[in-house]
């Protein structure tokens, strides 16, 4: 056989052998879980979630989901101190940890087996990254909601632009067929399909025109829409007075290759440490 006459095949096999490997479910609780019966700080009730308090701050967290490169925690904070506490969401970061930094032999993963990050990647084939040597900052939103407000508003502005070379390409094309028609039969082939192709041409680059603003309002659209839902649901930095609460969501890098991850957050004037432990679900 040919060497050529067996990509097709290899290509097939490895289509194959990806298409078998096992996908895994991310998870994230507390390493000791507070189900909250103290009944003051907790996000939710029924979930599990850390809590902490200190001179008279209480704070709580709770694992709310994952997106594409962020693990969403629900965080409470509640004053009942005399005094007035700054609120910083980019003061959050968080240290991937491991129960071993080897990857192990390949071997089946039962459907429904919780495995070891380690077990996990190698049974992906999938990279094996080292640990940071520093703590992955939380995303502050104040940028990230300016930034993505500014793109709307530019992209929202382009659909509406005015189309002069569009409108000009339909004049001269309209002012053509009138020409023909007081020409009548007088037009020659040549002038006909001169003005064929200006109507073409001018048609083609009005519809191309009209789905790019199309395009450009979705556009708009997708990114205010990103912007209003990070602006309700974010915790945004402020002043936190005696007697008040305030919730919101923090967003941590994701790093899917560890077992674990500690929760550096802000208490105050302090800095507190919250463990949570991460699965790999088959």
């Amino acid at each position: 056989m040919p060497i050529h006459s067996c990509r097709p095949l290899l290509a097939l096999l490895a289509l194959l052998a990806t298409a078998c490997a096992p996908s895994y479910l991310l998870g994230v609780r507390p390493a000791q879980p507070n189900t909250g019966q103290t009944g003051q700080t907790a996000p939710s009730s029924a979930a599990p979630h850390l809590e902490t308090a200190a001179n008279g701050v209480s704070l709580a967290v709770r694992f709310q989901g994952y997106e594409p490169q962020w693990l969403v925690f629900e965080v409470e904070y509640h004053n009942d101190s005399p005094d007035t506490v700054l609120i910083s969401p980019a003061a959050f970061a968080s240290i991937p940890l491991r129960q071993t930094n080897a990857l192990p032999a390949r071997r089946r993963v039962r459907p429904g087996e919780s495995v070891p990050a380690a077990v996990a990647a190698a049974s992906l084939h999938g990279p094996w990254p080292a640990l940071p040597s520093a703590p992955l900052p939380a995303l502050d939103p104040e940028p990230v909601i300016a930034g993505l407000q500014a793109g709307a508003d530019q992209a929202a502005a382009r659909a509406r632009r005015p189309d002069w070379l569009g409108l000009a390409l339909v004049a001269v094309s309209v002012a053509t067929d009138i020409a023909s028609i007081t020409r009548s039969s007088r037009e020659t082939r040549a002038q006909a399909a001169t003005r064929d192709l200006l109507h073409e041409a001018a048609w083609t680059y009005t519809a191309v025109a009209s789905a790019r603003r199309a395009s450009q309002a979705v556009t708009a659209e997708a990114m205010a829409g990103a912007a209003a839902r990070l602006r309700d649901f974010a915790l945004r930095p402020g002043r936190l007075l005696p007697g008040q609460q305030v919730r919101g969501y923090v967003y941590l890098p994701r790093f899917d290759e560890a077992d674990g991850l500690r929760v550096l957050a802000p208490l105050g004037k302090r800095q507190v440490t919250l463990d949570f432990v991460q699965t790999h679900q088959r």
